[in-house]
């Protein structure tokens, strides 16, 4: 036979086992919810972003040039800490000058034609090659 605490604690175990399962289902609708949230962002950003995001490209990963070239894409810099590739990105264009250079560009980079340097701005302003 139960007295009155073993009836009382029962009850704390039974309340206990409720408040886990609503604490858990409470976590599931707010991934689920984030989640939502997530694909919503995406699809505004397509909308807002013709250039990086149909790529599958960070926009914050990007530096502008304008010439001769409209970006370079340092793919992966902002999710980590390693970079995945450099991409050249320019507009289709036209102009046969624009068009010359672009293809310029692409033959340096198919022969391999280039040169790496590592230079660094120090505080003060000089600059120190590596």
């Amino acid at each position: 036979m139960l007295d009155w605490l073993d009836k009382i604690n029962r009850e704390r175990e039974r309340l206990s086992e409720l408040e886990d399962k609503l604490e858990e289902k409470k976590e599931e609708l707010q991934e689920r919810a984030r989640e939502k949230g997530r694909k919503q962002a995406q699809k505004a950003i397509k909308r807002i972003d013709p250039v990086f995001a149909p790529r599958r490209l960070n926009a914050d990963d990007a530096k502008v040039i304008f010439h001769p070239i409209d970006y370079i894409v340092f793919n992966g810099m902002k999710n980590g800490d390693s970079i995945k590739g450099i991409i050249l990105l320019d507009r289709e264009t036209r102009d046969r000058t624009h068009r010359s250079l672009q293809r310029s560009i692409e033959k340096v980079i198919e022969h391999e034609n280039y040169e790496w340097q590592t230079l660094r701005v120090k505080e003060d302003g000089t600059i120190k090659f590596e």
